[in-house]
């Protein structure tokens, strides 16, 4: 219904959708009908979903219009999943959630999937525009970098967590004031040891390839 309503071919976007009602499926199978380890197969197909979304995105499919229907449908999917399923609202690994939304992947991540889908095409033109010059320069300079960034981030989490718990220091599991005030903290520590991780690896990513 959302791609009809917005005037966009099913058949150009037939896969996508196929994906996304095989990922439902496999989520019935898992909490109503409660199959054993059915939900593993949704770490596959919900982030094929994703790739699929951005494949359509490039190939064209999906206009400005389409992306605040993806938005609304993905945050509308969130909220009811959340509140009338059995899904824990926190999109990663928190503790006290009965399980993560995460491992196996599921619809909520599907749904989220969408929303940044969305978002990512509303904002596209005014990015455009800003990424010119110097701006485009530096953007394309990180994104030479973007596999040991993604190889390392958590490794730099791991590592800088580790270091504090030495020392007796803790992140903390409660949402309380002093908790949101050391969020940069948890940000910048990592993003430090990131620094130093992607100085050392990132010359195996940068070197020529053979013909």
């Amino acid at each position: 219904s959302l791609v009809a309503t917005t005037g966009q071919s099913f058949s150009n976007l037939l896969p996508a959708n196929a994906m996304i009602a095989a990922l439902t499926l496999v989520d019935v199978a898992r909490f109503a009908a409660d199959v054993p380890g059915v939900g593993w197969v949704n770490g596959l197909l919900v982030f094929v979903a994703a790739q699929l979304a951005g494949h359509c995105w490039s190939a064209g499919l999906v206009d400005r219009r389409l992306a605040g229907g993806f938005v609304a449908a993905g945050v509308g999917v969130l909220g009811t999943l959340s509140t009338f399923g059995p899904y824990p609202p926190s999109l990663v690994a928190t503790t006290g959630q009965s399980f993560s939304n995460l491992l196996p992947a599921n619809a909520m991540i599907a749904a989220l999937t969408l929303v940044q889908t969305g978002l990512a095409v509303l904002a596209a033109p005014a990015l455009r525009r800003w990424a010119r010059g110097r701006r485009w320069a530096a953007v394309a300079t990180i994104n030479l970098l973007a596999m040991t960034l993604f190889a390392w981030h958590m490794t730099a989490l791991v590592v800088f967590l580790g270091a504090l718990h030495v020392v007796g220091i803790e992140p903390g599991t409660e949402a309380t004031g002093t908790w949101l005030l050391a969020r940069p903290i948890w940000i910048v520590g990592p993003g430090l040891v990131l620094i130093a991780l992607v100085a050392t690896f990132a010359r195996f990513e940068r070197r020529p390839q053979p013909r």
